[in-house]
């Protein structure tokens, strides 16, 4: 397979964090030709990392891929836009995320102010509000609402990108296997030869799956919050953060 039908600026995987990166990023990984390593990782996009993250996607090659967790702005979105870098969006029902992101951070990420205010902390419940509400010390700097935080996410639904849904991911093998045969249209883009099929690529991509290689999976399961959520929890989530559900288009 020659590598330059992929794409000849690269491109860029993007999540909402606990969303399924680490199922695309070893999908991606199965096609020889296309290379990935922790130093194309990209986090936040805030005003002073513009620079360094600028540099870094201006030095994408054609069989590589950058990935991560940014926030959407003019600029950035800009951008990329003018160097040719294609856009992938993985997305998440938004109260599965804080639920996966909670026990992230407080028991598999042992490092920074976020883990020590919620590992301070006796119950899943007082951490759930925490972070729905924010406004705890981070690095000196109040953390942001749930709200304010995942919503910075939003504005690349209106950029031209493929929008991957973690639910459908590890979905039914049908459901799972119609969502990666939509990368592998988009990876292909109809540059490959016709003996080269969308549905041959999307078997080769979900082969290499392998959750248990991944140092951040915990469960892949869909609608976990409902078990972990308790009444009050979901009526501040709602009041708080229920804004996030239309706009990501969950219910």
């Amino acid at each position: 397979m020659n590598a330059d039908f992929i794409n000849k600026h690269g491109f860029f995987v993007n999540s909402m964090p606990k969303s399924g990166t680490h199922l695309v990023k070893q999908m991606l990984k199965g096609i020889p030709e296309l290379h990935h390593d922790h130093t194309m990782e990209l986090y936040m996009g805030l005003p002073e990392q513009l620079e360094s993250h600028f540099k870094l996607l201006n030095s994408l090659q054609p069989h590589q891929f950058a990935a991560g967790h940014v926030y959407h702005s003019k600029g950035y979105a800009d951008f990329i836009k003018s160097r040719g870098i294609r856009k992938i969006l993985i997305i998440r029902d938004p109260r599965d995320v804080l639920v996966s992101y909670t026990y992230f951070m407080t028991y598999k990420y042992p490092y920074g102010d976020v883990h020590k205010v919620l590992k301070s902390m006796k119950t899943q419940k007082e951490r759930y509000m925490a972070l729905i509400k924010g406004g705890f010390l981070h690095y000196g700097y109040p953390h942001p609402s749930f709200e304010n935080w995942l919503g910075g996410y939003a504005g690349w639904l209106n950029e031209p990108v493929l929008i991957l849904r973690f639910e459908n991911l590890v979905g039914s093998e049908s459901v799972k296997m119609a969502e990666i045969t939509k990368l592998a249209e988009w990876i292909i883009n109809g540059r490959l030869e016709n003996h080269f099929s969308p549905a041959s690529l999307a078997r080769k991509l979900a082969e290499n799956i392998n959750p248990s290689t991944s140092l951040t999976f915990r469960s892949g399961k869909t609608g976990s919050w409902m078990n972990e959520f308790d009444e009050e929890v979901q009526e501040l989530f709602m009041k708080e953060a229920g804004s996030l559900l239309p706009l990501y288009g969950y219910k």
